[in-house]
């Protein structure tokens, strides 16, 4: 309950809850704050460690995150997040260690560090890919996102900033857009602040702004705050920009997800909201610029995404995508033809499922000498074993099934064929347990921050570690 809720440890010494545990059971002593902290979290997190690690390695295809984050208190943290299908078919995520990170960030310093954590569950051998940020709590559409807006709307954006933070400043203004929003019939909504790490905060913020468009102009205008508001062509500007932000901002939303099948995702999406990125004569230079500015840089940070093995193998395999996954027929035959190498090297048949069992040759009572050359020949033929062939065979098939629908899961759809295409179902399993993003690791630093906070600077690195693995691991 403590790792779980945040609480401190010295909730065992408050009045008020031994009073209520004495209420609920009289002859329960708690445990003291010493005890709580030095004995039972340990076997707590040994436990729960133990059970994880016994997971695992009964996986044989892992994928990692990873990711850096320094805390309020100036203290670094690192952490290692661990992926995977499991029997039932389902994507299952682990946190494999969230602790303080002392040395410098380099790239050494840092494989040092997850090769450690891998030895300890003893997957170091299992890994298909580890996944990381392309620069502090970013990752790809964030950056194009973030790039376009500070080359287009900038001066609107910084403007939206300064209306919320004068509301945010002022429980007066607060008070009198609540009285206002209530006036003109509206939902009381609370204005919300831009995140420089989260562009989609930067869309939240303005999205917020237009629903209460009206309450806020006539707030500003009655607190005689003019310098604070927004121009007509402002609000225009910031409407037509939120059109074109729409589809990024419900991209990230769900390449961030956990629980859906989301690297293959990133090329399709990219490709489609290029296909989006129009814009009318009457849109403002601004915007203009915006949709130029998002196009290349879907361009220059996705363009290439199809020419990665590991991508197009994943969108390959996908039941949802498969060919129509490509933007690119000869990328798409690359990636058929260094999947047939891939189905070669695999075993011919599944160890798992039900098994072709040949019956007994019959006797006959006709003379051998009769069949001895039909019999020969047919020998000869099954002799002769075309591992080429019976990849092209078991891929071409799989490529004929029908289309899952676009919001079906392909986990599930592979769950029911593993022991029709075996081999395929191998290569699956590295390929789409694979997320988008480093996003795992940075809900892990969010529960972090409400552990290592000013008032509890006096928590060790080492409760810290245990608490944050319980927290995330615990059911």
């Amino acid at each position: 309950m403590i790792c779980k809720e945040y609480h401190p440890f010295s909730l065992v010494e408050d009045k008020e809850f031994v009073r209520f545990v004495e209420l609920l059971n009289p002859s329960y002593t708690l445990p003291s704050r010493k005890t709580l902290s030095n004995s039972l979290l340990p076997a707590v997190h040994k436990e729960l460690f133990e059970k994880v690690k016994s997971e695992l390695i009964d996986k044989q295809l892992i994928c990692l995150t990873s990711d850096g984050w320094t805390s309020v208190t100036n203290t670094g943290f690192y952490a290692l997040t661990a992926h995977f299908i499991d029997r039932n078919g389902e994507m299952k995520s682990y946190l494999l260690e969230c602790s303080e990170f002392t040395s410098e960030h380099t790239a050494e310093n840092i494989a040092e560090w997850i090769s450690n954590v891998l030895r300890k569950f003893e997957i170091e051998y299992k890994i298909t890919a580890i996944v990381t940020d392309n620069a502090s709590n970013m990752h790809s559409l964030n950056l194009v996102v973030q790039n376009a807006i500070a080359n287009s709307i900038a001066e609107v954006v910084e403007k939206c900033k300064g209306i919320v933070q004068f509301f945010k400043k002022s429980s007066h203004a607060s008070a009198k857009l609540r009285e206002m929003q209530v006036k003109l019939g509206q939902k009381e909504l609370k204005l919300k602040q831009d995140v420089v790490t989260r562009w989609n905060s930067t869309f939240d913020m303005l999205e917020r702004l237009i629903r209460s468009k009206e309450a806020i102009v006539s707030t500003l205008a009655l607190l005689d705050s003019s310098r604070c508001a927004l121009e007509t062509d402002d609000w225009e500007i910031i409407r037509q920009s939120m059109e074109v932000l729409r589809p990024f901002n419900d991209e990230t939303t769900e390449i961030s997800s956990e629980k859906t099948v989301s690297l293959l995702k990133t090329t399709v999406m990219a490709r489609l909201l290029s296909r989006q990125l129009r814009y009318s004569d009457s849109a403002f230079s601004q915007v203009k610029k915006i949709i130029t500015e998002l196009g290349e840089g879907l361009r220059a940070r996705f363009g290439e995404r199809e020419s990665n093995e590991l991508i197009s193998q994943a969108i390959l395999l996908d039941p949802r995508f498969r060919k129509q996954g490509f933007g690119d027929d000869q990328k798409y035959r690359v990636a058929y033809q260094t999947l047939i190498q891939k189905i070669r090297q695999l075993p011919s048949a599944s160890n798992e499922g039900p098994q072709l069992v040949e019956p007994e040759p019959q006797s006959s009572t006709t003379h051998s000498t009769l069949w001895k050359q039909f019999d020969e020949t047919v020998s000869r033929l099954q002799g002769k074993s075309d591992p080429t062939s019976a990849s092209i065979v078991e891929l071409d098939k799989f490529l004929a099934e029908p289309y899952l629908h676009r919001t079906g899961d392909p986990l599930a759809w592979w769950e029911t064929r593993k022991h029709v295409y075996p081999r395929l179902h191998q290569i699956m399993l590295r390929r789409l347990c694979v997320p988008a993003t480093s996003v795992p690791c940075e809900r892990i630093f969010s529960k972090t921050g409400q552990l290592v906070t000013e008032k509890r600077s006096r928590l060790s690195s080492k409760h810290i570690a245990e608490m944050i693995f319980v927290n995330a691991n615990a059911i």
